[in-house]
């Protein structure tokens, strides 16, 4: 189970054994998303600088990257031959994002090439 804020701490993520992740106003608690996709529970959470995205890791071996305004799944990744323990955004040049994941047995990093606006996926 992972819980984390968005950066403009409008809304606030919670990674749940159930295998779905949901998202909640964090004024209201009022119940905002639910992202379903992970076989396995999601490990960790992380949430993009402009709080438009969510990277999920699971025990399924994949990353998953979410956007948290209406819940679709923009991109799976299966990275790790184990469980992705970890898993974060990193600002890769100014208008591009990447992730960097971890497992048991090693790091991955990958430049996913999207814009910060969410617009353009390129692998």
């Amino acid at each position: 189970m992972a819980v984390k804020y968005t950066p403009d701490q409008k809304l606030i993520a919670v990674a749940l054994l159930d295998r779905t992740i949901k998202v909640f106003f964090v004024n209201t608690l009022k119940h905002h998303l639910t992202l379903y996709g992970h076989a396995l529970p999601a490990l960790s959470i992380s949430i993009s600088l402009d709080s438009k995205l969510l990277l999920s890791t699971s025990a399924d071996r994949t990353c998953k990257i979410w956007g948290l305004d209406f819940g679709d799944c923009h991109r799976s990744i299966r990275a790790h031959p184990e469980s992705v323990m970890v898993g974060m955004f990193e600002l890769v040049k100014m208008n591009e994002i990447g992730i960097i994941s971890g497992a048991p047995e090693k790091m991955a990093g990958l430049n996913i090439g999207m814009e910060i606006r969410g617009k353009i996926f390129s692998h």
